[in-house]
């Protein structure tokens, strides 16, 4: 998903002047009366920057520079904010009584973007814009995460003796929790949806790496086609031939971390392909006194702590599936060469990444101000203090 990002041409300047509007001074308290929301997609965000630029000048309103923009118009009934991070007209609080008019203003307004979103949105392109499908799992992940933790089980102190069973408690990790079969049922659906959410999303930050980094001789669209199709695990041992990004070869097939992978990768496939594994299938039915008896001769294959059996599936399972993925796109973009590594990190924290290609094909990131100083410390934090042992996954 890309879309294109364009130099903005300024219109006519008769807009104020016709509505009683001008660049005003201050700020617009964020605590006012009403906001005024427009037809949901039906104005271009360009357009509306435009027609504001072209009428008013430069963003008044303090933003992340480079990343959000605004604009405080000044009317003779109170002031109206525009911003572009929240994708309403913000009416001003000073003028309750005025709101009436401040509405009509409003919507004068919103037809005006509303003309301008209707004609061809033309100009230079300065760059490219992806959807940032790594974040957006790991968000996903870490999201049902969060809410497993809501189901976690209780823990039922164990009696020393059959008299101390009616004074048995249980004690729940979690406010409300209940150890009831729904419950448990809700419990191991989540943990399954966020195991299966924290690969994807590893999954994710591959296929990102591949398409900003995959060497020009190769970015051609059969090439593209055919890594998209190959195993995970494959996909990663392959990363450092085929992306030019890194300083050093970003991983070995005797890391501890790409065999914890490479399992999360056979998890992966079995949940995706709903697999039949051993365990699942190599069990007896026996009769004893004319009850039957299932008795499994097979085993679930567990490694790292992690069952390969869907419905083995723990919550101490989910965090160690966490901390695998977390540690090896952590080591990933430790690898990567020292002119690509900063921005990366930075712009990887963000739901969608802003970039551009040179004539020669190497893709560049391109940061807002704000955007570079606000996650510049947070990705050198993150690089520094990646812990890369595994041991961590046996305690």
């Amino acid at each position: 998903m890309k879309q294109a990002a364009v130099k903005a041409n300024n219109p006519s300047k008769e807009l104020g002047s016709r509505l009683g509007l001008e660049a005003a001074t201050g700020i617009l308290e964020m605590s006012g009366f009403g906001v005024f929301p427009p037809p949901p997609g039906k104005i271009s965000p360009i357009a509306v920057f435009r027609v504001l630029h072209g009428s008013f000048g430069a963003p008044n309103s303090p933003q992340n520079e480079g990343v959000d923009w605004g604009w405080i118009l000044q009317s003779k009934l109170g002031k109206i904010g525009i911003w572009s991070m929240y994708g309403f007209i913000f009416l001003g609080p000073e003028l309750a009584v005025a709101k009436n008019s401040l509405d009509e203003t409003a919507r004068q307004l919103v037809a005006e973007f509303q003309k301008a979103s209707a004609r061809p949105q033309t100009g230079k392109p300065v760059g490219e814009l992806i959807l940032n499908t790594y974040r957006t799992y790991a968000h996903l992940a870490n999201t049902l995460t969060e809410l497993a933790k809501s189901y976690e089980s209780p823990v039922a102190t164990h009696p020393e003796s059959p008299g101390d069973w009616p004074n048995q408690q249980a004690v729940s990790h979690s406010p409300g929790a209940s150890d009831t079969e729904e419950n448990k049922q809700a419990r191991q659906a989540i943990v399954t949806s966020a195991i299966f959410a924290h690969i994807v999303s590893l999954e994710g930050f591959l296929n990102l790496v591949y398409y900003l980094y995959l060497r020009p001789d190769l970015a051609d669209e059969r090439m593209r086609d055919r890594l998209e199709r190959q195993e995970l695990d494959v996909k990663l041992r392959l990363i450092g031939v085929f992306c030019d990004c890194f300083a050093d070869p970003p991983i070995s097939r005797n890391d501890e971390v790409f065999k914890a992978f490479c399992h999360l990768a056979d998890i992966r496939k079995n949940l995706a392909h709903a697999k039949l594994l051993p365990a699942m299938t190599q069990a007896l039915v026996v009769e004893q006194n004319r009850y039957p008896f299932f008795v499994s001769t097979g085993q679930s294959t567990t490694r790292y702590g992690i069952s390969a059996d869907p419905s083995d599936f723990t919550f101490e399972m989910l965090e160690k599936v966490s901390l695998i993925c977390w540690i090896l796109v952590a080591k990933l973009c430790r690898a990567m060469r020292p002119d690509v590594r900063r921005d990366f990190v930075i712009a990887h924290f963000g739901d969608r990444i802003r970039y551009m290609r040179d004539e020669a094909g190497q893709a560049k990131i391109l940061l807002g101000v704000e955007e570079d100083k606000f996650r510049s410390e947070l990705a050198e934090d993150y690089l520094k203090n990646a812990n890369l042992n595994l041991a961590l996954l046996n305690n």
